[in-house]
């Protein structure tokens, strides 16, 4: 059962990442930009974080960092969301 599990939250996390890499929506509230899906997504995925095993962690923090590369800054600003709630809500000595 424990296998199936992290199986889904593996699988959660790549379909929020797929959103963070694809959602381009950004509402412009004068000199600010809110968005609430990234946000959404961003929260979700540091909560999924939690529950993982550190080797998905590692592969997922790899693939959040690759995001930072990108030219796009929707995906640079959806990769800095998910690091920040990964960081607010796992520990660092548990992402070895």
């Amino acid at each position: 059962m424990e296998i199936s599990h992290q199986e889904w939250l593996e699988d959660l996390a790549l379909r929020l990442v797929s959103v963070l890499a694809l959602d381009r929506f950004g509402d412009f509230v004068s000199d600010q930009v809110v968005a609430p899906v990234r946000e959404t997504c961003a929260q979700c995925l540091g909560n999924a974080m939690n529950l993982m095993t550190s080797s998905s962690v590692l592969t997922l923090l790899n693939v959040l960092t690759t995001m930072l590369d990108e030219t796009s800054w929707e995906v640079r600003h959806g990769a800095l969301s998910a690091l920040k709630y990964m960081f607010a809500v796992r520990k660092v000595e548990s992402i070895k």
